[in-house]
């Protein structure tokens, strides 16, 4: 007399397959005819993987043990995969508008889109590095509330504003040389070596440990905030690069 366990037991019972790696990556359409449906993809057969001309926000029928059942190809709008536990980025498309993949558990952005017309946003994960980033990123760049270090891997194009709030940022190598907006608060920096040389908007390096305003930008088209840094030492007079105005 064979002893099931309960789960195994259902599973037979039912005639449902064991959920293999196999099944996963090398997906079987007739099982998930309901999915492609719902998702409005459509399969390449050139690629090997699923295309998709209208926006995607994923839920967890698309996700198993953190991670994607459907290797996406080109999704021609915004692509969402926030909030649902993912510890990897496998199957994500190759190329997006927008791509959102906050509040997961992401500690690398290893296989992100690399082509990316919109925003990027991988804010609230575990990342201690953000090599694997897209290196153009069209609308802005955001990777708030991480583990981050240093700014290594960032993207080198942006064409919005680029956040970095609320790291263990040490320094700012590693960032864009010019952006629109740039956000460094709630870090550890002490310079700001390495900063972008042009902002067309704002600079915002609020509560920091900043000395003095050595490596800050050439140019910031907007204003300079730069408070709770109890001991940085402004110049008398307001720098000629700062357009706008100090809020200190």
């Amino acid at each position: 007399m064979r002893i099931l366990k309960t789960e195994q037991y259902i599973n037979e019972k039912l005639n449902i397959k064991p959920v293999t790696k196999d099944r996963f990556d090398g997906l079987l359409i007739e099982v998930n005819k309901d999915l492609i449906k719902k998702y409005s993809l459509v399969w390449n057969e050139k690629t090997k993987l699923f295309d998709c001309d209208k926006s995607v926000k994923v839920e967890s029928d698309l996700v198993h043990n953190g991670k994607l059942i459907i290797k996406f190809g080109v999704v021609k709008d915004n692509f969402e995969c926030s909030d649902l536990g993912l510890t990897t980025l496998e199957g994500a498309p190759k190329s997006v508008y927008g791509f959102y993949c906050y509040n997961n558990k992401l500690t690398t952005l290893e296989y992100s889109p690399q082509e990316v017309d919109g925003d990027f946003d991988c804010g609230n994960n575990n990342l201690k590095t953000l090599k694997g980033a897209p290196q153009m990123v069209g609308g802005g760049f955001l990777c708030n509330i991480n583990k981050l270090t240093s700014l290594n891997g960032a993207p080198q194009s942006v064409g919005g504003e680029f956040e970095c709030m609320d790291n263990q940022l040490i320094t700012l190598e590693g960032a864009p040389q010019d952006v629109d907006w740039f956000y460094c608060n709630a870090n550890k920096l002490t310079s700001l070596k390495g900063s972008p040389k042009y902002i067309a908007a704002d600079f915002y390096c609020n509560n920091n440990n900043l000395t003095s305003l050595e490596g800050a930008p050439q140019m910031v088209g907007g204003d300079f905030a730069c408070e709770d840094n109890p001991d940085l030492v402004l110049p008398k007079e307001k720098p000629s690069w700062i357009k706008g105005e100090i809020i200190s």
